[in-house]
């Protein structure tokens, strides 16, 4: 980022960056840091970014519908997303209210595009974070060597989950020797945009 920044530079700088998290395959944004709260403590793991509706304010990636994240995000909705640039020197702290879709219009049109090589762990069949006697997954034997057709893969659909993200807010660092710059774009009742001290 260069200098004589304005709130309208700096949101659509945001959009690109997240925009090339999906497109770029090296992009460090395609994989944040998604933290909420699980049996009362803080919980944190990394997620991969699937989708993101700027009109909307959203972001999405997949899980297994069994899984402990989606027990507590019925519970308690609201999450945190972490984005690191490293060479573009910006961290995004997006504050968000989850929903998630499990059987519906939007989970089986996520699933449709999901890559047969992709629906490999909604195959396993113990749920994540379940105990198992040695290392490893619990795919039926047929699977293990990806030698499954992709009807086969059909039967992951009843794991499958998508979890949309509605912003909140996004909090803008920018890490420079001149100087660091923070900001934060608020949307609980109108669009707020404010300066804060990094």
């Amino acid at each position: 980022m260069k200098e004589n920044l304005t709130k309208t530079k700096i949101k659509n700088y945001i959009w690109k960056l997240l925009e090339e998290g999906l497109t770029l395959k090296d992009s460090p944004l395609k994989t944040p840091v998604f933290s909420n709260i699980e049996n009362n403590k803080p919980s944190a793991k990394i997620v991969v970014l699937r989708a993101i509706d700027r009109k909307k304010r959203t972001l999405t990636f997949h899980t297994d519908y069994r899984s402990p994240k989606v027990k507590a995000l019925k519970k308690n909705a609201n999450a945190v997303l972490v984005f690191y640039h490293k060479d573009e020197k910006v961290q995004l702290k997006i504050t968000v209210k989850t929903k998630i879709h499990f059987d519906d219009k939007i989970a089986a049109a996520a699933w449709k595009n999901t890559a047969h090589y992709s629906r490999k762990c909604y195959l396993i069949e113990s749920p994540p974070s379940a105990v198992i006697k040695s290392p490893g997954t619990t795919l039926p034997i047929n699977f293990e060597e990806n030698s499954y057709t992709l009807e086969q893969s059909e039967l992951g659909y009843k794991n499958f989950a998508v979890v949309e993200c509605f912003i909140d807010s996004i909090d803008w660092l920018y890490l420079a020797s001149t100087g660091h710059k923070r900001a934060i774009f608020s949307y609980y009742e109108s669009e707020e945009f404010n300066w804060l001290v990094p």
